[in-house]
């Protein structure tokens, strides 16, 4: 054999070897993209039926915005909080099965301050009364628009004093805006409040959201750290997955990255996606909440009740959370403020929302001995907190980003449900609808 021969040889087994190494030699049944609750919910019930499953997982651990873990000796939710309307939903059966430990969070355990002073409580439940009782009778009549203007029709058509037109606004920001994460003229009128409740309750689980994780991952194969790029895929030919210089192989690929991924066009699909969900992703809103935990010395807020809400500019509200044990505020902002503070020193967000604490409790309460803030729009993994129904967005928006693609690529997620989105127990009734859809 001559020198160019050898050469030649040498460049092929390297070439060979490279792309050996490049993929791990299998052809899964399905590669699901992504561990969170609901890719954990397709494998876990994929294997149990006797599929080979992979999940691809970007971030170096599982949960994706299930995220539970100890501060300051405390289980704090980083992303996810509660299993709402607890009563009858699937997670809080599947809670009660595993023996977790959970306690309720009433939302109508609240006080509210206007300018330090405490709100009458039935003043605060008959404006809530008003406000909602309008803003049903106004639902879809005429063309969709944003729900800033009826909210505006309505403090307009009535005469309210100067503190109730303050403890209304809050009120709108505090009741669907931190809900759905985002500013009042993002939201759909006629279908922000799209999608259908459980019975009363809203849980928490004492050691974690992560523990219904670590019983769905039991027996999957998961790879950590492996960010998908692309997505190749043709009829009557195995799907190539691309993921950190790697090429995986599946008959089937299940995609549950969240919405503010899918939007932001960091995987590529070849074929590019079809043009009514491409649509369909980039009409649907993807909100934003930040959480904000401040551990003091010793509590000076109403220790009985869960909810503190007063009336502030910035929409700040808290919740009790001295039921762990230890004196801490968890509060929580949203929309477009929220993002803004990601930008901004800690410092300053702690000044912030002690300022709206002093306005209430008095300048002499002590400064927090530790803090912790979210930062979910810059996270590269998820782009924010959870979707939101957008103006013109209907149940359809939601349908059409769940449909599969010739059988080949299923979709899944929150923001892929149309009775359940932005929730847990939506994202997790998603991941079982696919493989059920994958199954058949």
């Amino acid at each position: 054999m001559n020198i160019i021969s050898k050469k030649i040889m040498i460049i092929i087994f390297f070439i060979f070897g490279v792309l050996k190494a490049q993929n791990d030699g299998k052809v899964y049944d399905v590669i699901i993209i992504g561990a969170g609750i609901s890719g954990l919910a397709a494998a876990d019930h994929l294997i149990e039926n006797g599929f080979d499953v992979l999940v691809l997982e970007a971030r170096n651990r599982i949960g994706g915005r299930i995220w539970s873990y100890s501060w300051n000796d405390v289980i704090i939710e980083e992303g996810a909080n509660w299993i709402h309307t607890a009563t009858g939903n699937p997670l809080t059966k599947f809670a009660q099965d595993h023996g977790f430990t959970t306690y309720e969070t009433p939302l109508n355990s609240m006080v509210a301050y206007i300018n330090g002073k405490k709100i009458d409580n039935n003043q605060y439940d008959n404006l809530v009364k008003e406000f909602w009782a309008y803003i049903i009778a106004n639902q879809h009549k005429g063309q969709d628009e944003s729900l800033d203007k009826t909210v505006n029709n309505f403090m307009v058509e009535n005469s309210f004093s100067l503190d109730e037109l303050n403890i209304l606004s809050y009120l709108v920001n505090s009741e669907i805006s931190n809900e759905y994460g985002t500013d009042l003229k993002n939201l759909s009128r006629d279908y922000f409040d799209i999608g259908e409740e459980y019975d009363d309750g809203e849980l928490v689980l004492h050691n974690g959201l992560q523990q219904i994780i670590d019983i769905l991952k039991h027996n999957v194969k998961i790879k950590l750290n492996h960010i998908v790029t692309n997505i190749e895929y043709r009829v009557n030919e195995n799907i190539v997955v691309y993921a950190n210089n790697k090429r995986f192989y599946s008959k089937k690929v299940l995609v549950t990255v969240p919405l503010g991924v899918l939007k932001s066009g960091d995987i590529e699909f070849s074929p590019p996606l079809p043009e009514s969900k491409q649509n369909a992703i980039s009409d649907l809103g993807m909100g934003l909440l930040q959480k904000h935990w401040l551990l003091f010395d010793k509590v000076f807020w109403d220790e009985d009740v869960v909810w503190i809400l007063s009336v502030n500019q910035q929409n700040w509200e808290c919740m009790n959370y001295s039921s762990s044990g230890k004196p801490i505020l968890l509060c929580f902002t949203m929309g477009k403020y929220a993002k803004s503070q990601e930008e901004l020193a800690d410092s300053i967000i702690t000044s912030d929302v002690m300022s709206v604490l002093r306005n209430t409790y008095g300048q002499n309460i002590p400064d927090p001995l530790d803090v912790h803030y979210t930062k979910w729009a810059s996270d590269k993994f998820s782009y924010g907190a959870y979707s939101y129904t957008a103006v013109g967005n209907t149940t359809e928006t939601y349908l059409k980003i769940s449909e599969p693609i010739h059988n080949l690529i299923y979709f899944a997620g929150e923001h892929t449900h149309e009775n359940y989105p932005a929730t847990i127990h939506g994202a997790y009734l998603s991941g079982l609808r696919a493989a059920r859809l994958i199954r058949n």
